[in-house]
């Protein structure tokens, strides 16, 4: 399964990706960002991040900008998560793939709601999510694996009818 954008193209892993996935994952301040994710970069744990998982749980891959893997996303049960390159920072990608695999999530899957979660310091995150038109859940303390201690989460959740209406007014 494949997904494009004007941008970008989604494509799920394969050996192609797991290098440039490790090599995003050996920057701290990427990682710091992630909850399970370690620090420093295990190899064996990209890895597995980049293995094939079943299709009726959801679906992961990388996030290419022509020739170049600039991150990855995916959406697992319902719960979307990514993680993209420094210097992808800032430009858009994330909002912008985020649309188009929420989108692919939705119409292939019967869930109700796809949730997400930022570190409460990554404001980048935060607006990200509610650009997409997440809406605040509490918050909770999880684990962080990168930093080796708990923070403090922001939880969201698009629910199918918000999305739906959102989607509606944007046509």
């Amino acid at each position: 399964m494949e997904i494009r954008t004007e941008r970008l193209r989604f494509a799920p892993h394969g050996p192609e990706t797991v290098a440039p996935m490790h090599e995003i994952a050996n920057d701290f301040d990427v990682v710091r960002m992630t909850s399970s994710w370690p620090w420093p970069a295990d190899r064996a744990f990209t890895e597995s991040r980049c293995g094939i998982i079943a299709e009726e749980t959801g679906f992961v891959g990388a996030i290419w900008r022509g020739d170049r893997v600039i991150g990855g996303m995916g959406v697992i049960a319902g719960e979307m998560g990514y993680f993209l390159h420094r210097e992808a920072w800032g430009k858009g990608y994330a909002t912008e793939m985020a649309q188009a695999v929420i989108a692919r999530a939705f119409d292939r899957y019967d869930w109700e709601e796809i949730t997400a979660a930022a570190w409460v310091d990554n404001p980048a995150s935060v607006r990200v999510l509610q650009k997409l038109g997440f809406e605040n859940r509490p918050d909770s303390v999880e684990e962080c694996a990168a930093r080796g201690e708990r923070v403090l989460a922001r939880n969201f959740a698009l629910t199918r009818v918000r999305y739906e209406s959102l989607k509606n007014r944007a046509a």
